[in-house]
């Protein structure tokens, strides 16, 4: 970026060499193809895809590198690990200090990534540890960042002071910082269900909307990978969803989504539709979300959208892909455009639903009724055979729904979500209206929240299950 005008060419002159200085440089081998990103604390991130000659040349701007770690996308689109720069026995340095450094040649392992010699010690931010194993791979490393993490790890990345929400901090201290990390804080409640992330601003998550008929859960019939593929491309919905705080005090003038290699949305080529979300424009356009690209920059756009609380940027997409194709630590930079600069935002996708909730059992009246699963078409609870309520009340026994297991940290195939919200809204000409203060009977992990919640998600979803995943 050159924001100097010809009054000042020396100075302008001056600034590639005063950059190329300032360069965190590096090759890493059998890296043909990887993303290195360069994350700093406050989460802002820079990046370079790597050619045949495996080389990469990181320059932060402003002070930024001081602090800021190295993360590796595989060629996939898919986050690969850190990069460790030092280590000293059980104790490990991530942390660049913001001085330039040459690492050499860079090996990667099993979900990391380190020097074949160590960084020099003035490269190193030594503040900032992380704890490694015997094989010097971070904690969280080849599982997601999902580890549980020791109070003393805790109060170290506290005495820091670095945000503990920023997407470039890692506050349990396993190596993953907070922008691929899907437990931020290493309590092993994942991030998408845990309430210690109320102040988040945003971020990616999913939906799966399925009929009572075209349901699958693992624990009724036999569910395979085939059938959960095929429940995943047609019915799930990926949204990306921010709010104006990301740069707080800044104009942003468009929002855009770096999808890197990932097949539903990679640039040009990406197979996911934009759907839109209900207070979308009605001149939004559907179809291929690479193809709006309103700034014409190349990537697909979110779409700003105005409320009585803010701006937010938004898009709702179909990726239509199986869980091969997308799957929980895909990586995208989110590009905010100011009339100064682009900002890159690092995230990646967490763990998303691949079932949905099972009805065991249902009762309006006349005791408790057993749901026969595969449901039929026209069986109880579908839209031609709806459940009729013979009172004022409806009693309802039901499974949790799964996810995919998170390989390296959790066994078998599937896992039941734990620590969500729960609840049934009512459509009333076509506006949803919440039941909260009117559940009752309620399982022993499960908790209501009162009626005059300020939040309207939580109205409409205001049992909160305190089960674990499992």
């Amino acid at each position: 970026m050159r924001t100097f005008a010809l009054a000042l060419s020396l100075a302008v002159l001056a600034t590639p060499m005063a950059e190329a200085a300032k360069a965190i440089r590096g090759r890493v081998r059998g890296g043909k193809g990887y993303v290195i990103v360069g994350t700093s604390v406050s989460g802002r991130g820079v990046s370079q895809t790597l050619g045949a000659a495996e080389k990469f040349a990181l320059r932060f701007p402003g002070t930024s590198g001081r602090g800021a770690t190295l993360q590796l996308l595989a060629p996939s689109g898919r986050y690969f690990g850190p990069v460790v720069l030092r280590q000293k026995g059980s104790t490990a340095f991530l942390a660049l200090s913001g001085n330039p450094a040459n690492l050499g040649q860079i090996v990667l392992h099993d979900g990391w990534a380190a020097p074949v010699r160590a960084v020099p010690k003035k490269a190193v931010d030594r503040s900032r540890t992380t704890n490694v194993g015997a094989d010097g791979a971070p904690s969280g490393a080849g599982r997601l960042g999902v580890v549980a993490t020791t109070a003393a790890a805790l109060r170290a990345s506290a005495a820091i002071g670095d945000d503990p929400h920023s997407p470039g901090a890692d506050p349990d201290g396993d190596g993953i910082v907070n922008a691929y990390d899907a437990d931020d804080d290493g309590d092993l409640i994942l991030d998408n269900e845990d309430p210690d992330n109320s102040a988040d601003h945003g971020g990616v998550f999913s939906t799966l909307f399925v009929t009572l008929n075209n349901s699958l859960n693992a624990n009724v019939g036999t569910v395979t990978r085939s059938a959960i593929d095929a429940s995943v491309h047609d019915n799930m919905n990926l949204i990306f969803f921010f709010d104006q705080r990301e740069l707080e005090g800044k104009t942003i003038q468009s929002a855009d989504v770096d999808c890197h290699t990932l097949s539903y949305c990679a640039p040009h080529v990406g197979t996911g539709e934009l759907t839109g979300v209900s207070e979308s424009s009605p001149d939004l356009p559907r179809g291929p979300w690479v193809n709006y690209d309103p700034n014409g920059d190349g990537f697909p756009n979110l779409e700003p959208i105005t409320r009585s609380d803010g701006t937010f940027y938004v898009a709702s997409i179909r990726p239509l892909a199986t869980t091969a194709e997308i799957a929980p630590g895909d990586a995208f930079d989110v590009l905010f455009t100011t009339p100064t600069e682009v900002v890159r935002l690092p995230r990646s996708l967490p763990p998303y639903f691949v079932t949905s909730p099972a009805v065991i059992t249902y009762d309006v009246g006349a005791g408790p009724q057993a749901m026969s699963y595969p449901v039929a078409s026209d069986g109880p609870g579908t839209n031609s055979h709806p459940i009729v309520m013979t009172s004022e009340q409806i009693g309802l026994t039901l499974y949790r729904p799964q996810r995919t297991a998170i390989t390296g940290a959790e066994p078998g195939d599937w896992t039941d979500m734990g620590h969500l919200h729960w609840g049934i809204p009512l459509n009333v000409n076509n506006h949803e209206v919440a039941c909260a203060g009117y559940y009752s009977g309620l399982s022993s992990t499960l908790t209501a929240v009162s009626g005059g919640s300020p939040d309207f998600a939580l109205q409409l979803f205001p049992v909160q299950d305190t089960a674990d995943d499992g």
